[in-house]
């Protein structure tokens, strides 16, 4: 066996589990931190003035825009 495949065949079993386990935190973790700050940003005084108090369909599409923007910022990057 050659250095290429044993590095590939190392990632089974335990270990796999653990490293999708990790993975899959990781990515929930993030995105309940980010719904954390963006509904901080939503329900700020400064923000509710700033764009002249926005209704629900508004600040649903700002907030789904910020967050599309991201992904595809952490897409190209």
């Amino acid at each position: 066996m050659d250095a290429s495949t044993r590095s590939r065949s190392r990632l089974v079993g335990q270990p796999l589990l653990y490293a999708i386990s990790v993975f899959a935190s990781l990515g929930v973790f993030l995105f309940g931190y980010d719904q954390g700050v963006m509904s901080g940003v939503i329900t700020g005084p400064h923000f509710r003035k700033f764009f002249n108090s926005p209704g629900a369909i508004e600040v649903g599409t700002m907030v789904a825009v910020l967050e599309i923007g991201a992904f595809s910022t952490y897409r190209v990057y």
